[in-house]
């Protein structure tokens, strides 16, 4: 007599399990952190983490940088062949775009991330621009002072004209217009004396040159020995910020991100043509965001897509609709049990975790479907004799499928890499969840709810389906034959 109520209070207690596990899968984060290779409990792991934590560091050159660049980027990079900042135009939006930049009020710093100079306060922007401009009016080598911005023909000859010793003007083409390049090369060294200078050190990796043939020259003439007429092939702002590639996680990082590449297409919008192939970039911080959001988004588009085909399929194996739609929602809940587990343990939706949950469905639907095929194929109409008859056909071998499964990954917890060690634990949170809701909460749902007889059967559905069309169509027939009847003695 405990029929009734079993069949009650267990999916009563299992939706309040089922609720509980929800709103502890909304928690799931993005992992900011590294894959790891190893467990924390191995000599490399510790040695690993020992490298970057045991000592006290100088975390300068762990801060990313912001790079504004022209056709430079880790990956394949395509030169773009209509770069130029020869013209007029080009060299004055690039120095309004350093200009903006520096000038950011102290609300844009925070936003931006970008970090202050401990001594001067100042944001820490490298622009080659500023640099440039500044190197041409507090110096008086060559006689930079009285070239005036944009540098231009008129303006950059006659400085060649006073310096003869480096330049030979007749042998510079009559379409040379490399005059800006002139001026860079000169500033980067240092008048060709090749002092090492703040400058070169700063900017010279954030440039790049290239020759061209028969217009370069090259000299070597005592001290002063070099390269002028090239072509600027790459120039890059580069920008400190104040966040870390190891600590940058997908929440905190994409609105920042969002930010620059706002920037970034707003000023290229302003440039002449020659300058619109300009992209903001980091070295490993933006990529890796971009892998967080596609993490989170493959992970919950797995389990959806994983639960949606799971119900037609489920269906067209049980060869019935209702055993279909009530075994996919013990599979959802299941799902949802095994996901909010995942921030229970203390686990981040990293490389791992999203891999791992893309086999949830696949692993849970394996012993409901067992249960069910057993209901539909029951000798019994009623469903309290197809109940009992599901669990002496599949019960015995159920459990013996879940103890080796369950036991197999026993093993796996002693493994020494983190993602056979984490695959073990999430196999044996999802074995034990699927058996407890398939063994309990299902049996529940076909007791309660489980088709009698014929009830949501397909192949009686299209049966019926069937007879209805020939009773239709000999309906139709016999219609016809009595009106064909009634025109005969009509005519006679």
């Amino acid at each position: 007599m405990i029929w009734k109520p079993v069949r009650i209070v267990i999916p009563l207690i299992f939706l309040v399990i089922t609720a509980f596990f929800t709103y502890s899968a909304t928690t799931l984060e993005a992992d900011s952190s590294q894959v790891k290779v190893y467990r924390d409990s191995n000599n490399y792991a510790k040695a690993i983490e020992r490298h970057f934590s045991g000592f006290q560091q100088n975390y300068d050159d762990s801060y990313n940088k912001v790079h504004l660049t022209r056709d430079s980027c880790i990956g394949h990079s395509e030169i773009d062949e209509h770069f130029d900042m020869s013209s007029s135009e080009a060299q004055i939006s690039l120095m309004n775009l350093c200009r903006r930049l520096e000038n950011f009020t102290d609300e844009e710093i925070i936003s931006y991330g970008i970090k202050r100079n401990p001594v001067t306060n100042k944001p820490e922007i490298a622009c080659f621009m500023s640099a440039l401009q500044k190197f041409i009016q507090n110096t008086g080598i060559g006689h930079l002072e009285n070239i005036p911005f944009p540098f231009s023909k008129e303006s950059v000859v006659p400085f060649m004209r006073r310096n003869l010793h480096i330049y030979n003007i007749s042998s510079v083409p009559e379409n040379f217009n490399r005059y800006f390049e002139i001026l860079v090369s000169y500033w980067l060294t240092n008048g060709y004396t090749h002092t090492l200078t703040e400058d070169f050190l700063t900017y010279n990796r954030l440039i790049g040159e290239m020759a061209i043939p028969g217009v370069t020259q090259h000299f070597n003439r005592s001290s002063f020995i070099g390269t002028y007429g090239t072509r600027l092939r790459v120039v890059t702002i580069e920008i400190n910020t104040t966040f870390m590639f190891q600590n940058l996680g997908y929440r905190e990082g994409k609105p920042i991100y969002h930010l620059w590449e706002n920037l970034i297409q707003q000023e290229v919008s302003k440039m002449p043509s020659s300058m619109k192939s300009g992209f903001q970039s980091t070295q490993e911080s933006w990529h890796w965001i971009k892998i967080q959001e596609t993490l989170v988004k493959s992970a919950v588009r797995g389990v959806v897509i994983g639960i949606s085909i799971a119900f037609p399929i489920l269906t067209i194996t049980t060869l019935n609709v209702v055993i279909g739609f009530l075994a996919t929602i013990c599979i959802t809940m299941i799902t949802v049990v095994v996901v909010g587990l995942i921030p229970l343990i203390g686990w981040k939706l990293g490389v791992l975790e999203s891999i791992n949950l893309s086999l949830i469905v696949g692993l849970s639907v394996d012993y409901v479907v067992h249960f069910a095929e057993a209901y539909r194929t029951s000798p019994f109409t009623h469903r309290k004799g197809r109940v009992k008859s599901m669990l002496e056909a599949m019960g015995l071998s159920v459990l013996s499928g879940a103890i080796t499964t369950f036991g197999a990954a026993v093993f796996m917890l002693f493994a020494e890499i983190q993602f056979s060690y984490q695959f073990g634990i999430f196999v044996m949170c999802t074995i034990g969840t699927s058996f407890m809701f398939s063994f309990l909460l299902f049996p529940a749902f076909m007791a309660s709810w489980g088709p009698e007889g014929n009830t949501g059967s397909i192949p009686a559905i299209v049966k019926a389906l069937k007879l209805k069309c020939q009773r239709k169509q000999e309906y139709v027939r016999v219609h016809c034959d009595e009106t064909y009847d009634s025109d005969i003695e009509l005519l006679s």
